[in-house]
């Protein structure tokens, strides 16, 4: 066994079972490649990374299958030539037929990536031979924020291949796997009331005002419906509506705010932003949840959604696209512009 696959199946264990550092720390001590051994922390920030797309990107209504490939390759020198991407995703097209597409996962904490063009040629070789296009799943650590791009969309340099966020973001075709920008843009109001007898603490508790015991909402400051709490709390994971009533009795406290904002996060990013929110750890199960909290939360402010395209055109993109897409899909007409 390789020192990588060492370290993989060392982070598997760590994922699996908790206080498991000690041994963790006595068996990465049999790890011999001093390239390897010193940087344990950013193979396992790479993992962690891996993981966060597999339980984000699983979510996305088009993706059937996340498949992990885990980079086990042999012979050793095989990896001169090509090397094993981190995924295979199964997505379903417009018709309804199941395409695939392999994906490399990347991050970067700046506002701008670097990929090392030798890796990269090696991507593209397997890709090639295997006849799978491939993308790039960028995770954008500052802004925590996913885009997926085409290699060709990134400026190639002698040694590398260099893309800023900007232009990730204009260029990101995760459309395919129907990630979509949720449409915030109503004006509504929210009454939530706390009580400070309650002993028994709740999910969400206000220091002054006690534990929240229940949120209405409604879009026109009149019919107000009572929602989940955790549905309510989409809205607070990327924006600071505005209080404009605080009524008091005793212990109980209504607080009545509107939102007039102009918001429109994405799909992708608000499932990380919400979880973000409560300090979690991203797993499928609680993606899933929170992926059923956002459309209920849309479902009862009418929240419209759209999908961006990639402003770019490219023969990956251009690729990608055509097969994901009828050939009089509105969707194809926008991003070909009338032309072929």
């Amino acid at each position: 066994m390789s020192d990588i696959d060492k370290i993989y199946n060392l982070f598997k264990l760590k994922s699996a079972f908790k206080n498991v550092d000690e041994v963790f720390h006595k068996l990465s001590n049999q790890i011999t490649d001093p390239n390897v051994k010193d940087n344990i922390t950013r193979f396992e920030k790479g993992f962690t990374v891996e993981n966060y797309f597999a339980c984000i990107y699983s979510m996305l209504p088009y993706v059937k299958l996340v498949h992990g490939l885990e980079q086990k390759q042999y012979p050793e020198q095989s990896k001169s030539q090509y090397q094993v991407p981190d995924f295979n995703v199964i997505y379903k097209s417009f018709k309804g037929k199941d395409l695939s597409v392999l994906i490399e996962v990347k991050s970067s904490n700046k506002e701008n990536i670097s990929l090392m063009k030798k890796q990269i040629d090696c991507l593209i070789s397997y890709s090639e031979k295997t006849e799978i296009p491939i993308l790039f799943a960028i995770h954008w650590i500052k802004f925590n924020m996913w885009t997926i791009n085409a290699i060709d969309v990134f400026k190639k340099k002698k040694n590398e291949y260099v893309i800023n966020m900007h232009e990730s973001l204009k260029n990101d075709i995760s459309i395919v796997f129907g990630d979509f920008y949720c449409m915030f843009n109503k004006e509504f109001y929210r009454k939530k009331y706390y009580d400070k007898n309650i002993e028994k603490e709740l999910v969400f508790k206000n220091k002054e005002y006690g534990n929240l015991v229940k949120v209405e909402i409604s879009l026109d400051n009149s019919n107000f419906e009572e929602i989940d709490a955790m549905e309510s709390a989409v809205i607070d994971s990327f924006v600071k509506i505005k209080v404009v009533d605080i009524s008091k009795d005793n212990t109980k406290t209504m607080i009545t705010e509107m939102n007039s904002t102009q918001s429109m996060p994405r799909f992708s990013h608000l499932i990380m932003r919400y979880i973000g929110m409560f300090n979690a750890e991203i797993t499928e199960k609680l993606c899933l949840f929170t992926g059923h909290m956002i459309y209920n939360f849309m479902s009862k402010i009418k929240a419209g959604k759209f999908h961006t395209f990639p402003k770019l055109r490219s023969y990956t993109n251009d690729n990608i696209m055509k097969r994901s897409f009828s050939d009089n899909s509105e969707t194809l007409k926008r991003y070909f512009g009338g032309r072929n």
